[in-house]
């Protein structure tokens, strides 16, 4: 994408230089924000980067091809799991009527993918798909799965579940296809896991039974939001670097905390040189997706324009920081 620099009143210089200096002082505002809470910080995630969940898995079995071609992605790529209409309809409706359907809900769908998804243990983003054959992107406009139909497919193997007395074999689906969906290193799929949690705490509660621990609480969900969209300014350039290699030990979500620094980082080069020396020193740590992290560090320069929109304002930035005491 090519930024959008020139004035609007025909001086070529102004905006680029206004939004030099509104990045400026967002980065030092963000900056001394992350100085003063990443002890605090480090303390409250302490719990959650002691879960199973967040504890640092293997990567040999890349589920990347396996969805490649089955998985619906932003940009209007539509893949086998696309669902009808009629169906997608019900699934969102605000009153939850679609856990009140019978099987008619989900005839004629084949479930046999999500036993499948078993066999893997990570979903590379960048290996195969979208976003490896476009051309570069900023971060902003990168595609992504379309999670939604995931989530989707995961109340419709919810509901065959209990419908079968199987609720629990239909839960490990779940919960595994949400940690396939958060290991793709994008901080969007580590956020969407706390929904996908949230279906299947529901869906045992409806049916009168135990929730299979380690299914997140509404508390935990919140937790999870917070430290992982702080966890993220954290790394934002312009952070000390001895703030950022100390969080980095405490990010539950480190690698796709990694990866959206990085592609920040790419994005600003031309707004502020020395951000590529941020994109180099986040790559020396080893992200967990090397082919996402490479991809990310090309980023193109972000419209200035498009940052402002995207950013939240100067005030906001301790939200996320205080959010993550929640739950602990």
């Amino acid at each position: 994408m090519t930024p959008r620099l020139l004035a609007r009143d025909g001086d070529a210089g102004q905006p680029l230089d206004e939004s030099r200096a509104w990045l400026e002082r967002f980065l030092q505002d963000n900056a001394a924000t992350a100085r003063a809470n990443v002890d605090r910080y480090c303390e409250v995630t302490r719990g959650l980067r002691a879960r199973p969940r967040y504890q640092p898995a293997s990567r040999a079995k890349d589920a990347a091809v396996f969805m490649d071609g089955r998985a619906d992605w932003e940009g209007g790529r539509t893949g086998l799991l696309h669902l009808p209409d009629t169906v997608t309809a019900r699934l969102k409706d605000p009153a939850e009527s679609w856990r009140r359907a019978g099987p008619e809900l989900y005839a004629g769908l084949d479930f046999a993918w999500l036993e499948a998804l078993r066999g893997f243990d990570h979903w590379s983003l960048a290996t195969q798909g979208p976003l490896r054959d476009q051309r570069p992107t900023s971060m902003f406009e990168s595609p992504l799965p379309e999670y939604g139909t995931l989530v989707s497919w995961a109340k419709l193997r919810l509901l065959k579940g209990a419908h079968e007395g199987a609720l629990p074999v239909a839960a490990d689906e779940v919960l595994h296809l949400a940690d396939l969906c958060a290991s793709g290193g994008a901080l969007l799929g580590e956020l969407l896991r706390g929904s996908f949690h949230a279906l299947v705490r529901r869906s045992f509660e409806e049916a009168g039974q135990p929730v299979p621990d380690g299914v997140f609480t509404d508390a935990d969900r919140r937790q999870v939001r917070a430290a992982g969209l702080a966890g993220v300014r954290l790394l934002y350039p312009g952070v000390p670097e001895d703030v950022r290699s100390k969080a980095l030990g405490c990010i539950p979500m480190r690698c796709a905390a990694l990866n959206e620094a990085i592609g920040f980082s790419a994005g600003l080069v031309q707004l502020r040189p020395a951000s590529a020396d941020d994109v180099k020193w986040l790559a020396r740590q080893q992200p967990c997706d090397a082919a996402l992290a490479g991809l990310l560090s090309r980023t193109p320069p972000i419209d200035p324009e498009s940052l402002r929109d995207s950013l939240p304002p100067l005030g906001d930035l301790d939200e996320s920081f205080s959010g993550a005491d929640a739950g602990r």
